[in-house]
């Protein structure tokens, strides 16, 4: 336990050293929001090269190298930040922090009753999504906690190299090996992680709209989202007024009615770990970018390019859809402002990313990427607007406001 109390402690302060550098951190909430992730991005990726490249094992020797390299870089980065000069930082105010602990506390919730709970036989359950996707998880979790998966291969392929994005779970087995238990290193990365990208999805959309008014209500419709299935669950209810106490289906995801996208919490960041790493990266790189190319005053930050370029050059194995979504955004962005400043961003992520796409490429084919406008084999020459019906009932009020 001491060991990853180190650990994170060591992650933390070098997060919180590193915010110190950032103007669009000005106040006290994004810095710990920053320092968790960032702190744990980068302390999970010093680790991976550690155990990988140097011991050839997760286990004492990383962790420590792991600490000490993170508790010196974070001591230079503070004292550094330090001499700059000092910003006064902007009040929290009590709405935005009741706001992002209501959410987060829904959260924590679903993960302590639908993630590995306690069942009458005295082994683990959990929710069909979590069914789903937790075996693997756990394999990939265990591969380096218990034996030595390095170069890092799939636990139940013998041989095949490790494509799927793995620094969420790997972060998780760095906690274990350092004294957590499989349950609470899970439940604890998953919150830490998911308060941050709580707290900077609300500043994204303030940096959208200028309101907090409309930044709440962005957050809440889109962590709290649906699709038509309320419709068919309201008139079910109509017909019988205790058939929502205990619905007979799934209303997100009725198939046959051609509805699949379910709320994103219980769909995306509930089962699918590296989400919570992937999506924060990528909307943290949204505000910089932001920031940088539609600001009014014109003004280009340096530093927040290559904050961004770091970010997107660590995406791949975190979360590589993330990778391509930041990408396709970036292009954009890059469009509306092209400046030598961007070098500052492509340098690094194109310095980050090369290795980490050439060890996955090995299990990319032709075919793995493609464009599919109905999203699923059975919308495949469907007429226009059937899959315009398709992605209203699917997306349902998110995206007639987006």
């Amino acid at each position: 336990m001491i060991l990853a109390l180190a650990f994170i402690t060591a992650a933390v302060f070098f997060g919180y050293a590193a915010s110190r550098f950032f103007d669009f951190i000005d106040d006290w909430l994004k810095r710990a929001a920053f320092a968790l992730f960032f702190g744990f991005l980068c302390a999970a990726w010093v680790a991976l090269v550690f155990s990988w490249l140097v011991f050839g094992s997760l286990g004492v020797g990383s962790i420590l190298s792991a600490v000490v390299v993170l508790l010196a870089v974070g001591g230079v980065l503070f004292f550094k930040g330090g001499c700059k000069r000092k910003r006064a930082e902007r009040l929290v105010s009590a709405r935005v922090l009741a706001l992002v602990a209501l959410v987060v506390l829904v959260y924590a919730a679903l993960n302590f009753s639908a993630v590995l709970f306690s069942n009458d036989r005295g082994g683990w359950s959990a929710i069909v999504n979590v069914w789903g996707d937790y075996p693997l998880h756990i394999a990939l979790i265990n591969s380096f906690v218990l034996r030595d998966n390095f170069p890092p291969q799939y636990p139940v392929l013998e041989g095949s190299p490790l494509a799927y994005p793995f620094i969420t779970d790997f972060l998780t087995s760095v906690l274990i090996n350092g004294g957590f238990g499989l349950r609470e290193a899970i439940w604890f990365s998953n919150v830490a992680l998911f308060f941050s990208l709580v707290v900077f999805l609300f500043y994204l959309a303030k940096e959208f709209s200028s309101s907090k008014k409309i930044a709440a209500l962005a957050l809440l419709f889109f962590l709290f989202n649906g699709n038509a299935g309320i419709m068919n669950a309201f008139g079910d209810a109509l017909q019988n007024p205790g058939a929502l106490l205990q619905p007979s289906l799934d209303y997100s995801h009725d198939e046959p009615r051609g509805l699949f996208f379910m709320n994103v919490i219980y769909a995306v960041f509930v089962p699918e770990r590296s989400a919570l790493l992937g999506f924060t990266a990528a909307v943290v790189i949204y505000l910089l970018l932001w920031r940088n190319v539609f600001e009014p005053s014109g003004r280009q930050r340096k530093r927040e390019f290559l904050l961004a370029g770091i970010l997107f050059g660590l995406l791949p194995l975190t979360h590589a859809h993330s990778f391509l979504a930041a990408g396709v955004a970036a292009a954009f962005f890059f469009f509306n402002k092209p400046t030598r400043n961007w070098l500052y961003l492509l340098i690094p992520a194109a310095v980050l990313a090369a290795p980490q796409i050439l060890w996955m490429s090995q299990q990319i084919g032709p075919n793995t990427i493609s464009a599919h406008l109905g999203w699923i084999a059975s919308n495949e020459g469907k007429p226009f607007f059937d899959l315009a019906g398709f992605w209203l009932a699917n997306g349902w009020v998110v995206l007639v406001l987006s």
